[in-house]
């Protein structure tokens, strides 16, 4: 935290603490004291605590001699001061991440110029389990909805309508993107305003001496929606982990926490399951499905308060960890590993599948220039890249210095077919292709699958695309797929396998086996570069 916010706080807590010896505080020496805080509040750049003190200080007569009791004066530091709001923004932060859980979110955001009206929503509403925080204008209330994200808006008609429409059009936009209802109060009720009153946005438009309980019970109602809609669109429905929208949203909190000095830093571990496809092609997307939520659960095992996993998209996570150190990171992703390796998830066959993941780490330090989020994932999904391309199943740490472009692997591409037609029309392919996955290749034929075999052409520095045909004499393609799956790791090889017949069984077997995709004889050369492409680039290049 800034250390001149502390110290603010400290003498803000010294000057209370003797008022509340006293019966009562001259107001003219309640306006003395925000004057002096308004000024040191520029001085040091404290933005809170200078629109704080210039809200205050216009409800405050320089020469009065009213006296203030505690009650009255507090409502001045209860409602609106930084020292509340900075509780309130941290708590909310914690129930916002609840919401898409089990608990409901408390906090109500009331913009008013009327001190009563505020104090007395402020005890009805509080009185019901909520928490209120408070906005003498637009502008203040607008930074407010930023910081903590209120459940429901409760604003003065006045303010909402005559505070200028770029003000207006920022807070209806921002509560329409985070489904946050606005509920508008009106002295005087004009039911001829209402149709553009809804037509702008706002939920309720409501007369400010509205039955108290009638107000509490639709606070309450609006609350629970907010509730209700922020776990349905924060939330990922089939594994539980918090979407991409939530990593968007914590991300550029946390990083703002850094900018002000609030927060030590964090670390973020952009994570991709190795081999994910081939789950999905051997065992079936359900069972791929179940390997997405044990994945999940597994994180939870190792994630501590603070912590937070987002699935990204497809097979990716992004896990927040609260502290910026690189070891803890990675003890915790190496724990993980274990826990992975421990579960067994049967399939159909008589081994379980396997889970294993690619992880790259940024690390933000408080003292560090905080990045925007897109720079900070694009950082991490750079050192997840070196990861993947050093062989999977590893972590890779971000460094500014870090290669970001490393070496093009070796590529062979090998076709096995007993058809010069076939083996023709994918060589004038490769002459007009000379990329697969973006790397350059070698191109080797070879007419039946024993000479393939017997031929050395495995090298454990390469990696290789393989399109093999189903039927060939003297070896079944088939029972080549068996045996170059069994001498030769799956991660550094791609295989397509060529049929004649589209019967479910056969497909299945040839899957099962270990083949990453099937095309069907006859086809177009085009179409299958396209296809291996996508695989290449997929398997051992990102």
């Amino acid at each position: 935290m800034n250390e001149h916010y502390k110290t603010l706080e400290r003498q803000t807590k010294e000057i209370t603490d003797r008022w509340r010896k006293k019966q009562a505080v001259l107001e003219s020496e309640l306006h003395r004291f925000f004057y002096r805080l308004k000024g040191t509040a520029q001085v040091t750049g404290l933005t809170d605590w200078y629109e704080w003190a210039s809200d205050t200080l216009a409800h405050l007569n320089e020469e009065s001699t009213r006296m203030w009791e505690e009650s009255e004066w507090e409502r001045l530091f209860t409602a609106y001061s930084p020292l509340s709001v900075q509780a309130s923004a941290e708590e909310r932060r914690k129930n916002k991440r609840a919401a898409a859980g089990n608990a409901s979110p408390q906090f109500v955001l009331v913009i008013s110029t009327d001190m009563d009206h505020i104090v007395c929503r402020r005890n009805l509403l509080e009185a019901s389990g909520f928490q209120v925080i408070a906005a003498f204008d637009l502008k203040r209330g607008l930074k407010q909805l930023y910081d903590t994200l209120p459940s429901v808006v409760l604003i003065d008609d006045s303010l909402l309508f005559n505070s200028g429409e770029e003000m207006r059009q920022q807070l209806l936009e921002k509560t329409a993107t985070d489904f946050i209802p606005v509920i508008v109060t009106a002295k005087d009720m004009n039911p001829a305003d209402a149709k553009n009153v809804y037509a702008s946005g706002v939920m309720d438009y409501i007369p400010a001496d509205k039955n108290s309980e009638e107000i509490s019970a639709l606070i309450s109602n609006r609350a629970r929606f907010c509730d209700y809609v922020n776990r349905a669109v924060l939330k990922d429905e089939l594994t539980g982990a918090y979407n991409r929208r939530f990593l968007n949203r914590e991300l550029s909190y946390r990083l703002q926490r850094i900018r002000e000095n609030e927060h030590d830093g964090l670390a973020v571990a952009l994570i991709d399951l190795d081999h994910f496809k081939q789950v999905n092609d051997l065992y079936g997307h359900a069972k791929g499905d179940e390997v997405l939520q044990a994945f999940v659960q597994e994180c939870g095992t190792v994630a501590e308060n603070e912590d937070i996993l987002c699935r990204y998209g497809g097979e990716e996570f992004a896990f927040i960890f609260n502290r910026p150190s690189v070891k803890e990171a990675q003890l915790k992703l190496s724990a993980l590993r274990v826990r992975l390796n421990e579960r067994l998830i049967d399939s159909r066959s008589d081994r379980s599948v396997p889970i294993q993941f690619s992880a790259g780490i940024r690390v933000i330090a408080a003292d560090e220039e905080t990045r925007h989020v897109d720079e900070l994932i694009s950082e991490a999904d750079d050192a997840l890249y070196k990861a993947k391309a050093s062989g999977r199943n590893q972590d890779c740490l971000f460094t500014h210095d870090m290669d970001k472009t490393p070496a093009q692997p070796a590529v062979t591409f090998i076709v096995v077919d007993d058809d010069p037609i076939v083996r023709e029309m994918i060589r004038r392919q490769v002459r007009q292709e000379p990329l697969i996955g973006g790397c350059e290749f070698d191109f080797i034929t070879f007419s039946d699958g024993r000479t393939f075999l017997n031929e050395d052409w495995y090298d454990p520095e390469r990696y290789y695309v393989i399109v093999l045909d189903r039927i060939m004499p003297h070896m079944d393609g088939l029972e080549v797929l068996k045996r170059i799956r069994s001498e030769a790791p799956a991660k550094r090889m791609i295989v397509t396998m060529l049929t004649s017949r589209q019967h479910e069984n056969e497909i299945e077997t040839a899957l099962k086996l270990g083949a990453d995709d099937y095309l069907a004889k006859p086809f177009n050369a085009a179409q299958l570069f396209l296809r291996l492409n996508r695989l290449a680039e997929r398997m051992f290049v990102r």
